[in-house]
């Protein structure tokens, strides 16, 4: 499978990982560093604008 998920109908994004269908490389790589990476960015700069918009402090820390 070359470290990519077999296309199953249905199986959608999380179906496959559950199931143990994704190489470990690419669950590693793709999944946790970079959507991970992209998840924890997107929600550092929303607190960063709740921040700025006079929200305090312990709610941005929410986020």
């Amino acid at each position: 499978m070359n470290g990519v998920a077999a296309a199953t109908p249905g199986g959608g994004f999380f179906a496959p990982r559950w199931r143990g269908q994704v190489a470990l490389r690419r669950l590693f790589w793709w999944d946790l560093l970079a959507v991970g990476t992209l998840l924890n960015a997107g929600f550092a700069v929303f607190a960063l604008i709740l921040l700025t918009q006079g929200l305090a402090g312990g709610a941005c820390l929410l986020v």
